[in-house]
């Protein structure tokens, strides 16, 4: 199966490649990258879309930009709303609602969080300081477009990670409207209400939205509110200067249901466990982030300075029992950092020369308490410590035009990271947890961009990867009636990629096809050994991600267009003595998604969408236990201008499919009978809203 669909990523990419080159003279290129400001009614830490998709032409793997048009199209449930067409990207609601799971080439497999992908808000780092993310920190009404950059091909925001980067570009007063509002219902209790406005005074700009979003929830015990407010004043003293300053508030409530096994899944997906209900399963926090971006621009580079500081109140209600002493984790988290960003072109050796360079020092401080959790509310005290993480990443890209077709991408980006534990509760079975660990990672890049033709490229690179693990990775429940909290020090997960592509356009079509392969060390993943014993996150020896990413868009005539992605994600242990060959748990083997549009020039548009997992894949490492493939198909229909009153319909899950649209893997399904794991998907669905725009 794997031969076969490596065999028709390759022909439909040699197929693109060679309508590309047909009948184009050699001496055609994409132009290179020139350092400008953009246009004068843009912002310059914000630059418009067309600067970042002029960008993605030198870069020697997979990266798109995804526009938020079709997005501010329908119900906007969450961030998948938005990746939803990009090419290897898997994310997916865990309950049916704005909790997402994303994984981009295997990364945070085993993670109940976001772990391995860096996300930004206009360049600017978003994760906490242990590499874990909050996607519904958000305002996603607020974002213009996004950047996803898989694998090292993030080497200019100075991520790392196996997954990549995802930069989110928000909105500015030189490019909002006056002002706006929205309203959206349906299914399942769903109901958000959006307000925004902007504007531009002189050099000043500004531009707020506040947003207000709930559901009951398609299964019990699964109610979530969620409050956001976004700020974005700009000053610009002069045409090559501009300082941002960005304020975001975020509250969120959120029920937690159970995962299901197999067949609660079948027989009813919407019910949960007892304990989740008796016990309050549930997450909520409240957070404040402040940031300031300078950007300065010269007649050769760009200079972008910023600073960060987030703070987050959070409560999660777990299970709790004699046994099992998990029950109510409470924290608070202060993470500041700063990063500077240098971009200059000029000439080298009598060719273009492009090259970044940056540092990006962050630190978290996080003291957290658990507590028993007696019927929802807190018991006494079992667990205590105080979690420090320091993250000093540099890093630097050069691209040099070898010669008028040919490229040369190369850089590196070295990190020291600090994870210090420092247990504040010393319970007397398990003594003090107390451990201090630090990792140093060196990961280089190399990477050939080769133009075919005015619109078309093929590209090459080798690099590595460098994960630390997180306080998540590193802390876990020993089990028993003496058990409790302990701290277990972890290696760092590295991997060496190697990658090959092709994007471009010919007439109608656009495409970008890469195909990947890369060989992991120390992957953190949730193991058994050889007798069936459970270890927990451990280090595994060596795994293996490779894989097809591809994105065709076509235009069927003036007013019709398709829009088709296929992830193959195929991840396993090469010779384990444990595992053998087996596949790793967790993500979709074969996904593709397609969407079908009609546009009218007057604003009116429709058509039909498909999300169709081809086979089923493994849950758990010793492929015991399967995850179903399913077909999801939606329509989409509703009127859009730039002024005015605007409206949609959306139907989801038309077939009203029960299927899993996200799973926590385990070891081996065989050693829990039966084995809890499967996130149902929401069933049928409509949505509809209106919206006005002055």
């Amino acid at each position: 199966m794997l031969r076969r669909s490596l065999l028709i990523a390759l022909t439909l990419a040699a197929w693109a490649t060679a309508s590309a080159w047909a009948g184009t003279p050699r001496t055609g290129r994409l132009d290179p990258i020139v350092v400008r400001a953009p246009r004068e009614d843009a912002s310059l830490t914000s630059p418009p879309e067309e600067a970042a998709q002029r960008d993605l032409a030198q870069v020697p793997g997979g990266a798109d930009v995804v526009l938020s048009t079709a997005f501010a199209r329908g119900a906007q449930l969450g961030l998948g709303d938005l990746l939803k067409q990009s090419p290897g990207v898997f994310i997916a609601p865990q309950n049916g609602g704005e909790d997402m799971r994303i994984s981009i080439r295997g990364s945070g497999i085993q993670s109940d969080g976001v772990i391995g992908v860096q996300f930004l808000l206009d360049g600017s780092p978003y994760n906490q300081g242990d590499g874990e993310a909050l996607l519904e920190d958000f305002d996603l009404s607020a974002i213009r477009y996004g950047e996803v950059y898989r694998g090292a091909n993030a080497l200019r925001y100075g991520a790392a990670g196996l997954g990549g980067a995802v930069n989110l570009v928000p909105a500015t007063g030189r490019d909002a409207g006056r002002f706006g509002a929205t309203a959206r219902f349906g299914s399942f209790g769903y109901l958000s209400q959006e307000l925004h406005s902007g504007g531009v005074s002189g050099p000043r700009d500004y531009f707020v939205s506040a947003s207000n979003y709930g559901q009951t929830g398609f299964r019990r015990h699964s109610r979530e509110q969620d409050q956001k407010l976004f700020c974005d004043l700009g000053w610009r003293p002069n045409p090559d200067r501009e300082n941002r300053l960005y304020l975001t508030f975020g509250h969120l409530d959120r029920q937690q249901p159970s995962v299901l096994t197999k067949d609660q899944l079948r027989s009813d997906p919407t019910q949960t466990d007892g304990p989740s209900q008796e016990q309050d399963f549930h997450l909520g926090w409240w957070g404040l982030r402040l940031a300031d971006k300078l950007s300065v621009w010269t007649e050769q580079g760009r200079l972008d300075a910023s600073l960060y500081w987030t703070y987050r109140n959070l409560e999660q209600k777990q299970f709790f029992a004699d046994d099992f002493r998990q029950g109510i984790d409470a924290f608070a988290s202060n993470n500041v950092g700063w990063q500077l960003f240098y971009e200059e072109e000029r000439e080298l050796f009598g060719a273009a020369n492009s090259w970044t360079a940056g540092l990006s020092p962050g630190f978290e401080y996080e003291p957290s308490r658990s507590y028993a959790n007696i019927g929802g509310s807190r018991g006494d005290l079992i667990a205590a410590s105080n979690n420090i993480s320091v993250n000093v990443p540099a890093f630097f890209e050069d691209r040099y035009r070898l010669s008028k077709a040919l490229s040369l991408v190369m850089g590196f980006q070295y990190s020291h990271n600090v994870r210090d534990f420092r247990d504040r509760f010393h319970d007397p079975n398990l003594g003090d947890q107390s451990k201090t660990v630090q990792y140093d990672g060196f990961n280089p890049k190399l990477g050939l961009v080769y133009d075919l033709a005015p619109a078309s490229q093929v590209f090459a690179n080798l690099s590595r990867s460098y994960q630390p693990p997180s306080f998540d990775d590193m802390t876990s429940v020993k089990e028993g009636t003496n058990g409790g909290l302990v701290f277990n020090p972890l290696s760092v997960q590295t991997a060496s990629t190697a990658e090959a592509g092709t994007r471009g356009r010919r007439g109608p079509l656009r495409w970008e096809v890469s195909l990947y392969r890369s060989w992991l060390r120390h992957e953190l993943l949730e193991l058994n050994d050889a007798l069936g014993n459970p270890l927990g996150t451990v280090n595994a020896d060596r795994t293996v991600h490779q894989g097809v990413e591809a994105g065709f868009a076509v235009a069927l005539g003036d007013r019709l267009s398709l829009e088709q992605t296929y992830s193959l994600s195929d991840f396993y242990f090469p010779g384990d003595p444990t595992y053998g060959h087996d596949r790793i748990a967790g993500v979709p083997e074969h996904l593709y998604r397609a969407e079908l549009d009609y546009e009218h020039p007057k604003g009116f548009y429709a058509g039909p969408e498909l999300e169709w997992s081809i086979s089923r894949y493994p849950v758990d490492h010793a492929n015991t236990l399967f995850a179903d493939p399913y077909a999801l198909l939606g329509f989409k229909c509703g009127y859009r201008t730039k002024r005015g009153l605007s409206g949609f319909f959306e139907a989801r899950n038309l077939s009203d499919k029960v299927y899993a649209a996200t799973v926590a893997p385990i070891a081996d399904a065989r050693t829990e009978d039966p084995a809890a794991v499967f996130k149902p998907g929401n069933g049928r669905g409509f949505y509809g809203g209106v919206s006005w725009v002055w």
